[in-house]
């Protein structure tokens, strides 16, 4: 047998290292994922640990029994190309997944202030909680990030995002929409983090029932429930209105915006309109307000409360009560009026709502709405059996594998040492000519650069 004798000087860093990616990529056969070629890689491994052993502190001088190397080759070539060259497409698919997931992670820590026992905890339970909402780890994570942004604790918002994400599921919407949306009604309505799931629940009820999409309905809600419910007018009023004008207008997002400006109307919120660069014109006190509406209504129509006279009535009530009278009106009293409740460029949508009321179509729907209860879970039940979620849960259970084979401070310390590595074999491979042709036959080389993804 021919001897080569090889002086490489090594750092003993780069060494360990490259044990540790040896005993990693050794790991990832014993996961879920078994690889065909498991028992030829070990082969191959054994055949490359038999060139370290003989390694002398930071000095390699190997004498190579090349029959080892012959061997290993002819083992290799039985394989195939195809099945090997899936190794390094494999390992960099997986450090990919274990990026995505580490950048969510990232977000998690910026938002919030826990101890390293809470967050390892959230995240072992988010491979577990992502599949049984059918969304992958990295967009549960996310919806946590985004939740805990909006001032909820750790615990809050990782139950939040289950919520979040079955909305998201049955109106198919992106996760922040779904977050922002949500958290628009819930802080509007002054709503705990465990009434969550009863607006989701009330948005696939109506959507369900009516011409409009859950999707819509969020949007909708997000432009009017703050200056709804500061008027008195509860959620299922509010969303009764959106569902009932939106079947005709098919926009609930913009008839969203007519119900905050008619209700800052009736209240006579100049400023607050000007603010937000809407239609003030025409804009008085509320006892101007007030003498206009039953001045044209004929004293039908009273907007204060008769037992509070201080009061604004319920913004629902007023328009109901408006259209009982509407069709007794004149056309130009029609158009006063509803220049009056809801500006010029509102009155078309104005028109709409009112027409609704005297359908009935706003009535059925607020009493939808009152009984609404677990049509949300009723609904992710369904589609939790469709091809977009099976998808979505497959991502999330590669993603698990793959946090668990190569976790993040594996990576972080593959990357910062993997030129030490591809260095470490180019030496070797200029003086010796023989390791190249066992590592190319495996795709070796790619491995580890794939291994440094960082650096493409």
């Amino acid at each position: 047998m021919a001897d080569y004798n090889i002086n490489v000087q090594v750092n003993p860093s780069d060494l360990k290292s490259l044990d540790i990616v040896q005993k990693r990529l050794q790991s990832i056969t014993k996961t879920p994922v078994r690889l065909n070629f498991d028992v030829e890689y070990k082969d191959l491994d054994n055949a490359l640990s038999r060139l370290s052993k003989t390694a002398d502190k930071y000095e390699i001088k190997p004498s190579i029994d090349t029959s080892v190397i012959e061997e290993a080759g002819k083992r290799l070539s039985r394989l195939g190309s195809g099945a090997l060259q899936k190794v390094p497409e494999l390992i960099g698919r997986m450090a990919k997944e274990v990026l995505s997931v580490d950048t969510a992670m990232s977000s998690l820590y910026k938002a919030t202030d826990e101890t390293s026992t809470k967050y390892n905890r959230f995240l072992n339970n988010a491979g577990s909680a992502s599949k049984s909402v059918g969304r992958d780890m990295s967009s549960y994570i996310s919806q946590a990030s985004e939740w805990a942004r909006r001032e909820y604790s750790l615990d809050q918002s990782e139950k939040l995002s289950k919520t979040s994400s079955v909305y998201a599921n049955i109106s198919e919407i992106d996760d922040k929409t779904a977050v922002s949306n949500l958290d628009a009604v819930m802080k509007a309505y002054n709503l705990q983090y465990t009434d969550a799931l009863s607006i989701v629940d009330r948005y696939n009820k109506l959507s369900s029932e009516f011409s409009v999409s859950a999707k819509d309905l969020g949007a909708g809600m997000s432009n009017a429930a703050s200056a709804l419910s500061l008027g008195g007018t509860d959620i299922n009023k509010a969303l009764a209105m959106l569902t009932g004008g939106a079947e005709i207008t098919q926009s609930a997002s913009d008839l969203g915006n007519t119900l905050k400006i008619g209700q800052m109307r009736i209240q006579g919120i100049k400023d607050s309109l000007e603010a937000l660069g809407k239609e003030s014109e025409g804009v008085e006190s509320i006892s101007k307000v007030q003498a206009h509406i039953q001045e044209l209504t004929k004293g039908q129509v009273n907007i204060m409360d008769s037992a509070d006279p201080s009061k604004v009535r319920d913004y629902y009530d007023i328009l109901q009560d408006v259209s009982k009278v509407w069709d007794s009106l004149k056309n130009t009293e029609q158009t006063y009026l509803l220049d009056t409740m809801f500006g010029k460029s509102g009155s078309n949508q104005g028109a709409a709502l009112i027409r609704a009321f005297q359908s009935g179509q706003v009535q059925k729907a607020y009493d939808a709405s009152l009984h609404a209860d677990g049509s949300a879970m009723q609904a992710q039940e369904k589609w939790i059996d469709s091809m977009d979620a099976k998808i979505q849960q497959f991502q999330g259970q590669f993603q698990e594998l793959s946090t668990t084979a190569l976790d993040s401070d594996f990576l972080k310390g593959a990357i910062g040492a993997g030129t030490g590595f591809l260095d470490i074999l180019t030496q070797i491979a200029d003086v010796g000519g023989t390791i190249p042709l066992i590592l190319g036959a495996v795709g070796g080389v790619k491995l580890f650069k794939n291994l440094d993804l960082f650096y493409y």
